[in-house]
């Protein structure tokens, strides 16, 4: 199964690291990416 990482889209303060693409900066740099990618893999970011 497919790990699954979540981050609202919901912002409680009008600052970039509570926008969405902050959120979703921060939770890039958590992901030890190279653990569950190939290099060149295509990922996909669902984001509504």
């Amino acid at each position: 199964m497919s790990k699954v990482f979540f981050a609202s889209a919901r912002a409680l303060k009008w600052d970039y690291k509570e926008s969405l693409p902050g959120k979703l900066e921060r939770l890039i740099k958590k992901i030890d990416f190279k653990k569950y990618f190939k290099k060149d893999e295509e990922v996909a970011v669902k984001t509504l």
